[in-house]
């Protein structure tokens, strides 16, 4: 039976304003397996290609959709923010090695730190 190493980020904090499209920042690195998260850019890059199951909770000033960006494109809706400016969204995205994962929100207006936030990437398979 081969060993496998669990490959995993975890980073929390109440993040910087995003502008649209932006990666959401999220400032305190809690756990990372690979060194992969950047808390100055908000991006996480795959060490190695495969699934990975992204999980944000955001607490910000505005309502709207949030989406997970690969390479800096939007690939797949994460969640949408309530009234109160809370969104929670897990998703499955596929990568190869050297992509880069982002959080970002496509409201007009972006979105304002308003709370303790939370983003997790972890590698669930090829």
């Amino acid at each position: 039976i081969a060993t496998q190493t669990t490959i995993c980020a975890i980073a929390t904090g109440s993040p910087a304003s995003a502008a649209q499209n932006a990666a959401v920042i999220f400032p305190t690195v809690s756990s990372d397996t690979t060194g992969s998260y950047s808390n100055s850019t908000g991006k996480y890059t795959a060490p190695i290609g495969g699934r990975y199951l992204v999980n944000s909770t955001v607490n910000g000033t505005n309502v709207g959709q949030y989406n997970l960006y690969v390479n800096n494109s939007s690939t797949i809706v994460l969640g949408f923010a309530n009234s109160s400016g809370q969104m929670t969204g897990s998703q499955i995205v596929s990568v190869l090695a050297g992509d880069t994962i982002h959080v970002g929100t496509s409201h007009a207006s972006g979105t304002g730190a308003n709370g303790t936030s939370s983003v997790s990437f972890l590698r669930v398979g090829n």
